[in-house]
């Protein structure tokens, strides 16, 4: 049987995909932005020890997840069934947010010996243990936004993801640090801020699974067995070059800050 030729591409594709294109380098000039203002608003110390407990969420993230994300582009277009691609995501979502919850809550409730382990000024230390308390919830949160973009990816979608994770929470970030600046929180208002701007992107990403899965079917769905072991074999393959890449990425601020001791270990993670 002859393959059926593929559709011819048009002007409004090539705009569509130069829009997108744009859209996620204004993602990076966003962040080149951001970065000096939470600098000269909250001081490099607290930036710093922000820049720490986020690296420790985004390398937690990425053991937790067990590679969901990519695993999911692998098996979702190879189900011949729609509701065993559901079943694939609901699978990808139970074994990535629940552990990511339960480790969340865990470090909620041991915060401040948590808080004993980081390097921070005498004035962020006072409050840092209250302030990861409340981080900690950056990981299941995070997690999510993970997983249901990626799933958005695997049905080949690609927009929303660029829209939601790059350009909306970056710019709700910047707006809740302002917020939290003018308000008066001058020592954790940088990770209230994230905090809140990854709620507003999780609230944002249900409608984005509802526009791609059936979120009814997506609660039932079947998790077959084959699928669930193609699933999950697929993860852990991939873990090992996610951890890596994500260690170069997050790691050396994390290290910095538990070698050097007091405000030197905040300032040059933020350095």
């Amino acid at each position: 049987m002859s393959e059926e030729p593929a559709p011819p591409v048009s002007r409004g594709d090539v705009a569509r995909g130069a829009g997108l294109a744009g859209l996620s380098r204004l993602g990076a000039l966003i962040e080149a932005v951001a970065q000096p203002l939470y600098v000269w608003l909250f001081g490099l110390a607290t930036y710093g020890i922000y820049v720490v407990l986020w690296g420790a969420v985004s390398l937690l993230t990425n053991l937790v997840d067990l590679s969901m994300t990519q695993a999911l582009q692998r098996v979702v277009p190879t189900q011949d069934k729609p509701d065993h691609a559901h079943g694939a995501v609901k699978l990808a979502l139970l074994v990535s947010v629940v552990p990511a919850t339960l480790i969340a809550l865990l470090i909620s409730l041991n915060a401040t010996a948590v808080a004993a382990l980081f390097s921070a000024s005498p004035e962020d230390s006072v409050r840092l243990p209250a302030a990861i308390a409340l981080f900690a919830w950056a990981l299941p949160l995070w997690t999510f936004i993970e997983v249901a973009t990626s799933a958005a990816r695997a049905r080949r979608a690609f927009g929303p993801e660029i829209r939601i994770r790059i350009f909306w929470e970056q710019l709700a970030r910047i707006a809740f640090a302002l917020g939290f600046f003018l308000l008066g929180f001058q020592s954790y208002g940088l990770m209230l801020a994230h905090l809140c701007s990854l709620g507003l992107t999780a609230a944002l990403c249900v409608p984005l699974l509802a526009r791609y899965y059936d979120l009814r079917l997506l609660a039932r769905a079947p998790m077959p067995l084959a699928m669930a072991r193609n699933l999950i074999v697929s993860g852990l393959g991939l873990l090992p070059s996610n951890l890596s890449r994500r260690m170069l990425i997050d790691a050396p601020p994390v290290v910095l800050n538990l070698m050097l001791p007091g405000v030197a270990g905040a300032a040059a993670a933020g350095l």
